[in-house]
């Protein structure tokens, strides 16, 4: 929920750091393959998918704390909606690569 030009830089050095944390371990534990990568690539394509599932809800939140209001509490039902979408897109993306 990046609003500021502080919080955005934040948010878009996540999946860099995601990708050096990645590039150190598997250099520490002698990794010479493609997993790595893979592992990477998954977990980017999940959020990816996540994020355009959950869109409008995002936009919502986002347009709320633009304003000024405070953002929407997720609802029990919600909250089970995104981790089915989460599990789901977590078993399912691997399979596709």
């Amino acid at each position: 929920m990046a609003t500021t030009a502080r919080d955005k830089l934040i948010a878009a050095s996540l999946p860099l750091a995601g990708a050096i944390a990645i590039g150190v371990n598997s250099a520490a534990h002698g990794y010479t393959d493609t997993l790595p990568l893979l592992f990477y690539t998954t977990t980017m394509i999940i959020l990816v998918i996540l994020r355009l599932l959950f869109a409008k809800y995002v936009n919502r939140q986002l347009a709320l704390k633009r304003s000024g209001k405070p953002m929407e509490n997720l609802s029990g039902k919600q909250t089970a909606i995104f981790l089915l979408a989460f599990v789901t897109t977590l078993v399912l993306v691997p399979f596709a690569i």
